[in-house]
């Protein structure tokens, strides 16, 4: 009698190391009544056979699961051994090509539990040679849990479960584990695989927070024209990724035309704080539905630090351009998705996340140059914000400076949160200048901009009472119509009072003079006449 002995531990781990696939050849299989369930082979030597059963706890909700019957034997304890005895080959493998006839059952058996690797081998090895799969779909999740399927009247052997599940093309589900096992009325737990996936995007106040400083990464964020707009990608590896023999998976980027990509991309791995050397690669596709670059992983297994559950962070930035930038709502979307492996015996990417979308937004100011009554002509202004350094010191820095002789109204393009000082650096003749105008930028946002707080301040950012206040701001936070150019506008009015009259003469006039001579004549007569009094 050949045997086949090995501690059942080492055979319950195998059961745990191995996964499933959609084959080509199950597409079909997607109900109970697909094919027709034969029972498995048992034992032919008349020996009778043991009802034994396998339960498949935590299936996948929906998905549909072949149980195939590898091997027959006799299970038996000899010499304290847990022992696979008179090993045959069962009704699940196709053996009527001769792909086996070079190796006993006996000898292919020895190759599943000689190492993980050898299990996974030998997966791969027979997946496209199963047959006569007795069928089981699972149910719908019952208070978040799925019930548990079950296959009874079974002989000893070896079986594999395999999830046959048909996924459309594009779907973000994953098949479960393979599971091989020694039988003997046990229970295995379905490892069920998910790629997780997301994208965010960093804010930050640059006239409060230093320039490494960010908000914590949410899905908007407003910044100035011209500034660098920070992302991070999030991909966490599904919990069968070891069953996996290769495994691939692609970040697809779609940026808005406001949006200028820096091909600065960063991959970690795990909690590692050094960036991948290789093992991905940049491509900008130009037959693509609009995107804007992709990074390629080719194969991620044996890839550093790759393992079951591990979290990839990806980075990179986009600089916020002036041409064709958005102000205000919709806003400058960024719109990412990965294609991965969820096949573990085929690899290739045919599983898609769902798509993730940032928003940018960015606002612009208008001044309205009047008198108080009418447009004003001939001034010239600068737009200056408080703008914090890495040591935590503060300046005034010129964002930019508009002459405009002949005409009334100043445009100041890409403004964000922060505190913000309009200076007059051109006053129009015949008026007096104005002071510094300083006022703060709030801004809130969640998927759209919902406000925008704009108030007067004094230089160190505190708002100013109403009746202390000379500058109003309004806001439009979406354009008005089709053909406005209102959205994300802040609009105000600076008003130049005309300067005091002066004497036509010139200089500080001769009135003072005739004045000041009249008193010195009429205070030298008083002088005299008291004096001649005095002497009589």
């Amino acid at each position: 009698m050949k045997k086949f002995s090995k501690i059942l531990s080492v055979a319950l781990l195998v059961a745990l190391v191995l996964s499933l696939g959609v084959a080509n050849a199950f597409a079909d299989a997607a109900a109970d009544t697909a094919i027709d369930p034969a029972a498995p082979a048992g034992r032919t030597d008349g020996t009778p056979l043991n009802n034994r059963s396998i339960t498949l706890s935590n299936p996948s909700a929906e998905h549909v699961y072949q149980l195939f019957q590898i091997f027959t034997g006799t299970f038996q304890v000899i010499d304290g051994k847990d022992t696979l005895g008179d090993i045959a080959y069962g009704n699940g493998l196709k053996l009527t090509d001769g792909k086996y006839s070079d190796k006993t059952a006996e000898e292919l058996a020895e190759t599943i539990v000689n190492s993980e690797a050898g299990a996974r081998a030998f997966a791969n090895t027979v997946d496209e040679d199963l047959q006569n799969g007795v069928q089981k779909t699972a149910g719908a999740a019952v208070e978040g849990k799925v019930p548990a399927l079950v296959w009874d009247n079974l002989s000893e052997g070896y079986y594999i479960i395999k999830d046959v599940t048909t996924f459309e093309a594009g779907s973000e589900d994953q098949a479960d584990l393979v599971v091989v096992q020694v039988l003997d009325n046990v229970t295995i737990t379905a490892k069920a695989g998910t790629t997780e996936f997301d994208k965010k995007v960093a804010d930050r106040n640059d006239s409060t927070m230093k320039p490494t400083a960010y908000d914590e990464y949410g899905n908007t964020s407003d910044y100035d024209v011209g500034d660098d707009v920070p992302y991070e990608v999030t991909i966490t590896l599904p919990a069968n990724f070891s069953s996996y023999t290769t495994y691939q998976m692609r970040v697809h980027d779609k940026m808005d035309a406001g949006l200028s990509f820096n091909n600065d991309v960063k991959v970690y791995v795990g909690d590692s704080a050094t960036p991948l050397t290789s093992g991905y690669v940049v491509n900008f596709p130009s037959d693509t539905d609009g995107e804007t670059f992709d990074i390629y992983f080719a194969e991620v297994v044996g890839l550093a630090g790759a393992g079951d559950n591990v979290k990839f962070t990806v980075t990179y930035s986009a600089k916020l351009t002036g041409d064709n930038v958005v102000y205000g709502n919709p806003g400058n979307k960024n719109e990412a998705w990965l294609t991965y492996s969820n096949n573990p015996t085929t690899g290739g990417e045919g599983g898609t996340t769902p798509h993730k979308t940032t928003v940018t937004f960015t606002y612009k100011l208008e001044v309205d140059k009047t008198d108080g009554t009418n447009p004003l002509p001939g001034a010239e202004f600068a737009l200056k914000k408080l703008v914090m350094a890495e040591d935590g010191t503060t300046s005034w820095t010129t964002l930019a400076l508009i002459k405009n002789d002949a005409g009334t109204v100043f445009t100041f393009d890409g403004l964000d949160d922060g505190l913000y000082m309009i200076e007059e650096t051109a006053t129009p003749t015949g008026y007096n200048s104005i002071d510094p105008i300083y006022f703060s930028v709030v801004a809130e946002h969640s998927d759209k901009l919902t406000n925008l707080v704009v108030k007067q301040t004094n230089a160190e950012g505190t708002v100013l009472d109403t009746d202390k206040a000379t500058a109003e701001f309004d806001v439009t936070l979406t354009k008005t119509s089709e053909t406005a150019n209102d959205a994300g506008l802040i609009k105000t009015e600076v008003v130049n009072n005309k300067g005091a009259v002066l004497p036509s003469t010139g200089g500080i006039g001769t009135t003072i003079f005739y004045v000041v001579g009249g008193v010195l004549v009429l205070a030298a007569i008083i002088l005299l006449v008291t004096k001649k009094r005095m002497s009589e």
